[in-house]
């Protein structure tokens, strides 16, 4: 994906790492040799030709409430339909069961288990009653202990990473953001190189990474002296506003059109918009030395193979203010 930057005369880090001017889109760098995704270490023990594949033209079975507990039902299920995320997890635990590896009290086995159920369940049912991963979700989560209804981002949120980590064991999801400074592109492209690889050497045991995390830059500019500092970070979920039409256009300098329908695309613009820093609010430049006026901008650099899309009620007007 080349994402998309106007008016400015830039450089672009595609998913095949390579490096492209966005104004003439020709190719000035490759290293298409060096993959992002290393040492997939979760299928050392599985043998290819036992491999458990799912039957996707055979429905799976649905999950029954317990109390008001829908919000957790439809975040289980848009989960477990990711097919090739419900299949690797199938195989990992399987291929623990084989070795007597299973790990008791672990949210990621509750919900290997959740899918093996659904996918292919003992005998006929009409629907799974997901008691066990309730439990074991409230236990870790005093949030979630109850059966009241709560936020459905939250409780995504609460098991990609609780679950991303339980599998990689020892090591620890990535956090800390690279931040540098520098206007060369070579420079760019090894400081997002060296993001990339120290994310995966701590997460290569992981389906969860591997199909719902991607990573973003923050790109933020001195105006004076044109000097970037580039901000990598990983996310696993992209947070939309229902934007208000009016407002939209008037921001994108369109006259108000009561026939307009938004789409996915104006979510995209809006949320890799430009923001001008001046004022009482101008940045701080270390090539000037002072505080200058600057430009912020967040790109979607890599997405990941699945992209979660929150469509929030909470913050349309007020974004435009």
């Amino acid at each position: 994906m080349i994402n998309n930057i106007q008016n400015e005369n830039y450089y672009i880090i595609n998913n095949n790492q390579n490096i492209f001017n966005i104004n003439t889109n020709n190719i000035i760098y490759n290293n298409s040799n060096n993959n992002n995704i290393q040492n997939n270490n979760i299928y050392n023990n599985i043998n290819a030709q036992s491999w458990i594949k799912i039957d996707r033209n055979k429905p799976s079975l649905g999950l029954g409430n317990i109390g008001s507990t829908c919000y957790m039902n439809a975040t289980l299920q848009s989960l477990a339909h990711i097919p090739e995320l419900a299949e690797d997890l199938i195989n990992i635990y399987y291929s623990n069961k084989k070795n007597n590896n299973i790990k008791k009290n672990k949210l990621t086995t509750e919900f290997m288990k959740l899918m093996i159920n659904i996918y292919f369940p003992k005998r006929n049912k009409d629907f799974f009653a997901p008691y066990d991963i309730k439990n074991i979700i409230g236990v870790k989560e005093v949030l979630f202990r109850g059966n009241e209804a709560e936020d459905a981002k939250d409780l995504y949120l609460f098991l990609i990473e609780t679950m991303n980590y339980e599998l990689n064991g020892e090591k620890n999801q990535i956090y800390n953001d690279i931040v540098k400074l520098g206007i060369d592109l070579r420079d760019q492209y090894k400081i997002k190189q060296t993001f990339l690889n120290e994310f995966w050497n701590k997460n290569n045991n992981s389906p969860i990474a591997k199909y719902l995390y991607g990573f973003s830059v923050t790109i933020s500019k001195c105006l004076k002296c044109g000097t970037k500092k580039y901000n990598y970070e990983c996310f696993n979920f992209i947070n939309f506003p229902l934007l208000d039409i009016k407002n939209f256009l008037k921001n994108k300098n369109n006259n108000y059109n009561e026939d307009y329908v938004l789409n996915l695309e104006d979510c995209f613009l809006f949320n890799q918009k430009k923001e001008i820093y001046n004022g009482i609010n101008k940045m701080m430049c270390n090539y000037c030395n002072g505080f200058e006026d600057g430009q912020i901008q967040r790109i979607i650099d890599i997405s990941p193979p699945v992209l979660v899309l929150v469509l929030d009620r909470g913050i349309d007007n007020l974004l435009f203010k």
